[in-house]
């Protein structure tokens, strides 16, 4: 996630901040699952930035 990597946070550091787990940040990173849009929402807030940038960003 190119966000999380910006804000030079680790993938458990996200986990933590968002509560996400983050085998699922895992997942998500490497293409392997869709997020749902609640699970966006969470990730979005705890980077600060739109569920827009996320997914332009992937």
């Amino acid at each position: 996630m190119h966000r999380r990597q910006v804000m030079n946070l680790t993938r458990a550091e996200l986990a933590e901040k968002s509560g996400v787990c983050e085998r699922v940040i895992v997942a998500y990173e490497r293409g392997e699952r869709s997020a749902k849009l609640d699970v966006m929402t969470k990730l979005a807030q705890a980077l600060g930035c739109t569920i827009d940038e996320i997914v332009v960003a992937q």
